[in-house]
């Protein structure tokens, strides 16, 4: 069964004493984005509205009123003042609901960390009056709520979490290759998983992301056992994902689990550093608001 949490006034992954420590704060996208409604963010598009942009050379047809006059005094040539639109952002979120993320109890699992995570972003995009979306996945995406603005898609998003039972194998690679057409216009894509799977395949996935020139960030979700191996003596641990139960001494392969896991880590790290995505641990045990504002506060 899914770990049990305090229901909170705003829902089961919605928790007002997270949300008080985030909600002025703003998830910026670090690329120009795409948008179709007004919004707050730098857009790829150059028009004739909001903040001054540059200079282009006038063609017949342009509209002379937006010549600029003072250059063409100054150097006897016409040319366009062009402007840089503001437009709102599309955020993805994807959070991996395969069976390894069941680790841990209380707040402090995996699911229910990721979860709430999911949850705490997807509102803070849609309070900014921008769109938000929502993938689950194991090995493939299992439900996929398109994107919208509505504070409805808040709640949505909450009840949807709160029925879902994590389970099966991932696939992180082949899902994030599959989704990336779904996506259409550039915004974010933020991956929300403990990434348990092939690291050139994740890498792969990300790559595909980064070619349609997405801003993309992983929130790599690891339990405080799986970062420090705390166990001593006979250990029977459980399989996840199709792998056997391991009975053996802690005291044994902790060396080799710690060096192996530094070095996982590591490849994640580096490439995700190659493709131009951002990488983020966030370790269970370290309270979510605390984590989520010092990420936030050092992106913006």
């Amino acid at each position: 069964m899914p770990a049990t949490r305090k229901q909170s006034a705003l829902g089961r992954y919605l928790n007002s004493r997270i949300l008080s420590h985030v909600i002025r704060m703003r998830l910026r996208p670090r690329t120009r984005v795409l948008g179709d409604l007004a919004g707050d963010h730098k857009s790829a598009l150059s028009g004739f509205a909001v903040e001054f942009a540059g200079h282009r050379q006038y063609v017949p047809g342009d509209d002379i009123k937006h010549i600029d006059w003072r250059v063409y005094y100054k150097q006897e040539r016409y040319v366009i003042k062009q402007y840089e639109a503001e437009t709102n952002m599309l955020a993805h979120v994807l959070l991996d609901a395969s069976e390894s993320m069941m680790y841990g109890e209380g707040t402090q699992q995996k699911w229910e960390y990721a979860a709430t995570l999911a949850a705490t972003l997807t509102h803070l995009v849609v309070a900014k009056r921008d769109k938000a979306s929502l993938g689950l996945f194991d090995d493939a995406i299992v439900t996929h709520l398109p994107p919208s603005q509505s504070l409805v898609r808040v709640t949505e998003v909450d009840g949807l979490l709160g029925e879902r039972q994590p389970g099966n194998k991932t696939d992180i690679g082949r899902v994030l290759q599959e989704f990336a057409p779904r996506l259409g216009r550039r915004g974010m894509v933020l991956v929300i998983s403990d990434f348990f799977d092939d690291v050139e395949t994740v890498l792969r996935g990300v790559q595909r992301l980064a070619y349609d020139n997405h801003d993309v960030v992983l929130f790599h979700i690891l339990h405080h056992d799986e970062l420090t191996f705390p166990f001593d003596g006979n250990v029977r641990f459980d399989g996840f994902e199709g792998w056997a139960d391991l009975k053996t001494d802690a005291q044994q392969v902790r060396q080799a689990y710690r060096q192996n896991f530094e070095a996982f880590l590591t490849r994640l790290a580096k490439g995700c550093e190659r493709q131009g995505a951002e990488y983020v641990v966030m370790d269970t045990s370290v309270p979510l608001e605390v984590t989520l504002a010092e990420y936030l506060a050092g992106r913006n």
